[in-house]
């Protein structure tokens, strides 16, 4: 008679039951790509050649727009926070703090 230790355990799967495979790691879902790792790797080369990059005057704009915000943003948190500390102050010194 052999004695499966498996015998009422509960499962440690949290996906057991509900028709999900386990999921491989990274490692071995590309060493179990058909074709091979090398395979796997010219078809992101092919990918990534099918993407559209913007031009220069576009990353110019682009990086233009995000440094204004950057600068309007950061004057408006601080005149927010001088505002709130000069609150803060006047209500604290008139409750005799």
């Amino acid at each position: 008679m052999q004695v499966n230790g498996s015998i009422g355990r509960a499962s440690v799967s949290k996906t057991e039951g509900w028709g999900f495979e386990s999921l491989l790691t990274c490692h071995f879902f590309i060493l179990s790509i058909e074709g091979g790792p090398m395979k796997f790797i010219e078809e992101i080369k092919m990918e990534y050649a099918k993407v559209t990059w913007p031009n220069k005057e576009e990353v110019k704009h682009a990086t233009i727009i995000v440094a204004a915000m950057s600068v309007a943003l950061s004057v408006y948190l601080g005149v927010f926070d001088l505002i709130a500390s000069r609150l803060l102050d006047m209500l604290v010194s008139s409750f005799g703090g």
